[in-house]
Formats: C-alpha cells, structure tokens, sequence
C-alpha cells in the first residue's frame, strides 16, 4: 500500500503538544506545533505542510483528518460542567448506544454505526464543544457550507446530517433528557439539498462495465474470481451475496434448483425474501465448489482453496473481493470497475431484452423505482421508435388568388411547389422561355379558390432555402 506523503498530526501526551515528524538533512526529526487540539497548531500544521510542497487538496484532507483525531480522541476528557450536554457528549451516548439497536439478522454490528460516526465527524469539529440546548437550523447550515467547501458530494451530506438530525432526536426522549424537544424541532426543519441547486458537486450515477470488459478480467483472473463474476453475469448476484454463497443455500425447490439467501442478504432486516433461481448453466458452475465444501455452512469461495494466497479467513471480503477485480481490469487493459457495477451491466441487458418488470424479478427488488437505478431506459429503444413515428404531411393553409410573378418561372421551383400542394397542375404551368412567361400568365387556375396570404415565386436560380417566401 502508498504511504501517505504527507505527516500526520501526533500528540505527545507527556506534554500534551502536538508535532510532525519530517525529513530533515537526512533524518527525521519532531517538529513541535503548540498544544494538542488547538487552532494555533492546526495553523501550524498547515505551514509545514504547505512547506513540503504538497497537493492544496492534500493539505485539506489532512487538516481535516487531523480535526477529526481532536474530535475523536482515544481516551476523551471530561466536560467541565457535567451538567451541561454539549453536543460531544450527545454523540457518545448515541454511539455508545447504536452497536445494540443496529444490529443484522445474524447478530452482527450493522455497518450503519460506523456511518453515524463518519457523520458526528465535522459536526463536533465546528459545534463540539456548544452545549445541544443552544443549537439552531443556522448552526448546521455552517456546517453544511464547510462540508460543501471540503468537496463532499450533495447525496453524501444529505445523509450525514440526516443522520445527525436523527441522533438529536433521539436525544429527546423522556429517559434521556438530553437534548431539548424545540431544539431538535427545529434542527428537522433543516430542508436538504437540491440538485445543482448548491456548490456540492454531484456523484456520478453508477452505470454497468461493459460486458466485453468483464469477459476481458474472466479470461486473466484466477478461477474463483472468475467463477463469481460469471455467477454475477448470470443472476445478477449483489458482490455480497455472491461472497456468501454457503453449500446449504443452494437447494432444490419445486423441481428448480434455487440460491435461497434466508436472513443473510442485505434486505433482510426488512423482511424480505432473496431466493435466486440458478439455471442450468449455473448449476453446473457451482458443482465444483459445491463438492469442495466441507460443512453444509462452508462457503464455496474460500481463500484457502486459493494457491499461494495471503488471505486469511474463511470468507472473501468485499476488501478482498474488490482489489482483486482492480488487479485483474490492470492485466487485461480494460479500464477499472467494481463488483457492484457488474449488476448494473445485468440490469441493463435484462431491460433491453425483456423489460422492467423481468430485471425487477432478477435482481431481488421490491419496487420498480430501484430497478430503473440499475437499468435506466434504453436510448436505442427510443430510437426505433423515432424512426417508426408518422404525422400527416405539412400543408400549407392558404394561397393568394393571383400570385406575383417577377421574371422567369422556375420549373423546378414550381414542380415542388404543386407536388407539396397535392396538385397535378404543374405540367399547364412551365414554361421554357422567357416569352412564354406573359403577363396574363395564371398559374393558380387549377388551384384551390380559398386563398389569403400573398405568394411570391421565386424566378432567380433555384435556390432551395429561398425559393418560397410566406408573407
């Protein structure tokens, strides 16, 4: 793994000073900053790294890491009034309390913990220290401004300050007593932000690697990576899913041969069901795997059946999976994608082959709205239909009753004019010479009688943008 370039913001505790260690004549040395948490320090830091020559978005980025390490100490200290709830003391108890509510099917710690604490992060650099009753909407719209002003993406603050919302609220239960209920009625009136209605930039919309691609990695990975890629290109398995593929789940249901995940899948805690139908060709590339497993509650892609793996363990992890993918895209010259995005190829073949509904079935949705995230509509669709579409003939209104004539009529022009009006009077009307061109000359004899504008007939050169001039 790179090490980062740039020195990290360390706390010599005996004196409770903050310092950088840089190179120095050969040699590295601790370079002191002032005390530990302070702004004077921070500054500090800055200098030196701004010393060193550094990216400014490095700069920033380690600044940054260096306010959450304050706002995250190891072993925090006391407030100094114990009485007095400041927001640091909030976001202790509510992280002290998620690990036993977030919990999964099985009985493992929810990922969504570690999310709440990523979103505490800039709220108790700036407000850490304020107490939670003298909180307003505008003091979470600072925050927001310094999160946009870091580069974090409109979705992500969204979620994190939804998050941060939700623990105040939290706070105001009747057992707790720890944040005011006006308080954390007013903090929800925080509106989110609207897209390109806001200085946050905008995530690109996950879209599916190209299939040639994904044939390109199968064809230079390792058996197991390529054996659960194929698994994913045929039943539009989630990465995770794909991973936890035990023996036991693999079972026979009314004669089909079905992967039913019961609880452990991602929506499980909601209740519902992920039972895949496997067809015959996956069937037969699970087999394999199937006989190598030991115990019905193996997996069936293990690093130990890998030759000359450093993984440890007895499943892969998303980590593991991921980085492998990246390895491989770099040996077969195809540009990176992740696992999750070969389910976004899956969904947009299905949709162009089947329909919505068929890619609603394959990938395990509960609602068309999350199947039209993995498989937005098929431009070439909207295509053939374009192509297909008729309207009747544009028709012009009405004709004056004696047109002017100036100059020689143009047969070309007036052929047009008559075959665009669906008249067959075109062959009465075209003379060859200027001669034949008479003053009593009267083209519009055939035509309809109810004419209103005035036409004029172009007698210079055809000139096909010019020739027709409505007045």
């Amino acid at each position: 793994m790179r090490r980062n370039p740039a020195p990290s913001y360390c706390h010599h505790k005996p004196s409770n000073q903050a310092f950088v260690t840089v190179l120095q004549d050969g040699k590295l040395l601790p370079r002191y900053l002032g005390k530990w948490g302070t702004d004077q320090s921070l500054t500090a830091y800055r200098e030196v790294l701004t010393e060193l020559n550094l990216p400014q978005r490095l700069i920033e980025q380690s600044v940054h890491v260096a306010r959450s390490a304050i706002a995250f100490p190891e072993h925090p200290t006391p407030p100094e009034d114990p009485s007095v709830i400041t927001v640091r003391v909030l976001a202790d108890r509510f992280l002290a309390w998620a690990p036993g509510y977030y919990r999964l099917p099985k009985g493992g710690v929810s990922r969504e913990v570690v999310n709440f604490k990523h979103s505490f992060r800039d709220v108790l650099i700036y407000l850490g220290d304020r107490p939670t009753a003298s909180l307003t909407k505008q003091d979470l719209e600072e925050v927001r401004e310094r999160m946009i002003a870091r580069g974090l993406s409109r979705k992500v603050i969204n979620q994190q300050l939804s998050r941060v919302v939700h623990a105040f609220r939290w706070g105001t239960e009747e057992k707790r007593n720890l944040v005011p209920e006006t308080v954390a009625s007013v903090l929800r009136l925080l509106t989110p932000l609207e897209p390109y209605r806001s200085g946050a930039p905008e995530k690109r919309a996950v879209v599916g690697a190209p299939r040639e691609h994904v044939e390109r990695v199968i064809a230079v990975a390792p058996c197991h990576i390529a054996d659960m890629l194929r698994l994913q290109l045929l039943n539009g398995f989630r990465p995770g899913e794909v991973r936890g593929l035990k023996k036991n789940m693999i079972v026979i249901r009314e004669g089909l041969w079905v992967a039913d995940f019961g609880i452990e899948h991602k929506m499980a805690y909601r209740k519902q069901l992920r039972i895949v139908p496997l067809g015959t060709e996956a069937v037969a590339l699970l087999q394999p795997w199937i006989d190598r497993a030991p115990t019905p509650e193996s997996y069936l892609f293990r690093p130990e059946l890998v030759r000359r793996s450093r993984l440890k363990g007895n499943q892969f992890s998303n980590t593991n999976y991921g980085h492998s993918i990246l390895t491989y895209c770099k040996q077969a010259g195809v540009p990176r994608f992740a696992p999750n995005q070969v389910r976004h190829t899956v969904g947009e073949e299905v949709r162009r082959s089947h329909g919505l509904e068929h890619v609603q079935a394959i990938l395990g949705h509960k609602t068309r709205q999350s199947s039209e995230r993995y498989a937005p509509v098929v431009q070439e669709l909207a295509v053939i239909v374009a192509n297909t579409r008729k309207v009747s003939p544009r028709r012009i209104s009405s004709l004056p009753s004696s047109p002017e004539i100036v100059g020689e009529p143009n047969p070309v022009v007036i052929d047009q004019l008559y075959s665009h009006l669906g008249c067959q009077a075109a062959q009465q009307i075209s003379p060859t010479s200027p001669s034949e061109a008479s003053a009593d000359f009267s083209p519009t004899s055939a035509l309809p009688s109810k004419r209103a504008n005035v036409l004029r007939v172009s007698m210079a050169p055809y000139q096909p943008a010019t020739t027709l001039e409505m007045i």
